[in-house]
């Protein structure tokens, strides 16, 4: 779920929720025969209400589809009318079976015109270094972006590992259209969701493993150093995003076990919370401060992964990849004021 904040207009990776027991890579879940094939991208007007549906125009080797995930939106740096969409692509392999071999994930970036509905391909990135890919983070030339592994390999008792282990086996990747991907952060527990301060070179990546957010600085190779940790309590930490303020959010799990209950059990209650993380006062011994927003128990908001804040109407948006309601953007998609 990403907001575009010129236009107050929210963005939103949309699937069955019914296919997330098939069809959720990030969790292992690889029945490619229950996989939903009728994943869009979605929009919500924030000032309308309106809600609306984006095409995409035929592309080379669209007959493979689309099984969505994390994504990210950017207006362009050369045309301010053109947004740029790098989306996360669980593609089943064309090669082996799903759950021997994974899916065979991509990143695909497409363009829209504001005021269009239909998304135009640009390029697919294939890479073996876009292994286990969650989110992602694009440039402002449609060229490239970092984006994290959430798992060290597709399949195999490694990744079984990592939660309980608490192994820092995931990584940060970095790719560009001309030059290729390269890892840019390694070693890291649970890299999970990833955003961009839009005032300087600093990006955040949450873990969904131990919790926390790490603050990486980018480098002039496009590399990322660690300059500090966040801590959210060991509340594990999902997809993460920047308000107009500056204020950093997250979606977080009071109680992660439940969370991999529900994607191979719709009738499981997930606990939401949502995170703001801003800068501490000068006075303070750390330097952010973590703050709880909003929880529910589960019963009104069952397992949110996505949060964010529009600051012109104080509103709260929450939405995930395995929330369910019988309308609604996405089948939900809940606000508080």
């Amino acid at each position: 779920m990403v907001l575009d904040h010129t236009t107050n207009l929210l963005y939103l990776a949309c699937s069955r929720v019914s296919a997330r027991p098939y069809w959720l890579s990030s969790v292992g879940n690889l029945n490619s025969s229950g996989r939903a094939t009728d994943d869009y991208i979605g929009v919500y007007d924030i000032a309308t209400s309106k809600i609306t549906r984006l095409e995409v125009a035929p592309y080379l080797n669209s007959d493979r589809g689309l099984s969505l995930h994390g994504m990210d939106v950017v207006r362009s740096s050369l045309d301010s009318t053109q947004l740029f969409f790098y989306i996360v692509n669980h593609r089943v392999p064309l090669v082996g079976l799903a759950e021997e071999v994974g899916a065979d994930s991509s990143i695909e970036v497409f363009s829209l015109q504001d005021g269009s509905t239909v998304l135009q391909h640009i390029t697919t990135f294939e890479d073996p270094i876009i292994s286990t890919p969650n989110d992602v983070i694009g440039t402002t030339d449609g060229k490239s972006f970092w984006f994290t592994n959430d798992h060290s390999s597709k399949t195999g008792l490694m990744r079984h590992l990592e939660l309980p282990l608490d192994l820092y086996s995931t990584t940060v990747g970095f790719c560009h259209l001309e030059n290729g991907c390269k890892i840019a952060a390694p070693k890291l527990p649970g890299a999970n969701g990833i955003a961009k301060s839009p005032h300087n070179e600093t990006i955040y990546v949450s873990s969904a493993q131990s919790g926390g957010i790490r603050a990486f600085e980018r480098q002039s190779d496009n590399t990322l150093q660690l300059l500090d940790f966040i801590t959210t309590d060991y509340i594990p930490v999902d997809n993460l995003s920047i308000d107009s303020n500056g204020a950093l959010w997250g979606a977080g799990f009071p109680q992660g076990i439940a969370l991999f209950k529900r994607v191979r059990d719709l009738t499981t209650n997930v606990p939401s919370r949502a995170i703001r993380i801003t800068s501490a006062t000068e006075t303070s011994e750390r330097k952010y401060n973590s703050e709880k927003v909003f929880e529910d128990d589960g019963f009104i908001i069952n397992g949110a992964t996505s949060v964010v804040y529009h600051v012109p109407t104080k509103q709260l948006f929450l939405n995930g990849m395995i929330l369910n309601f019988s309308d609604g953007l996405c089948h939900q998609l809940m606000s508080r004021t």
